[in-house]
């Protein structure tokens, strides 16, 4: 074998590694509407952003959302209160998204009357208004 047949065969190994690499990390963007396991509605102002890096986005008032740049081996974090956080793969995001609520059982809760400073103002405001 010749010095340029080996010189031949050294590129065409480095660029099918450097082809196979892109290709396995390939970015692209991701379209998905993000809705509620129980009720299938629609979650607004979800955040959705990458693990990685943080960049992300808020779903519109119909639970849709787009985010780009996203490598398909990214881990994506699906986040709204009163539900669960939910990761998943890029490349296995489906068309929805579907948030378990968090079931929590709240202690007792007690409200008491309080004569703060505010309270006081409007109190004395009030009685000096009364006619």
């Amino acid at each position: 074998m010749s010095a340029s047949d080996a010189l031949r065969l050294t590129l065409l190994f480095i660029y099918s590694t450097l082809l196979i690499q892109c290709a396995y990390t390939q970015d692209y963007s991701i379209q998905s509407r993000v809705i509620e396991s129980e009720t299938r509605a629609p979650i607004p102002y979800a955040s959705v952003y990458t693990l990685k890096d943080r960049r992300g986005t808020i779903t519109d008032l119909d639970g849709n959302f787009e985010l780009t740049e996203v490598f398909d081996n990214d881990t994506i974090v699906f986040y709204f209160a009163g539900f669960q956080k939910k990761k998943l793969i890029a490349g296995s995001i489906g068309p929805t998204v579907k948030l378990e609520p968090l079931e929590q059982l709240l202690d007792d809760v007690i409200v008491l009357a309080d004569e703060s400073i505010p309270y006081k103002l409007i109190s004395n405001t009030r009685k000096k208004c009364a006619p």
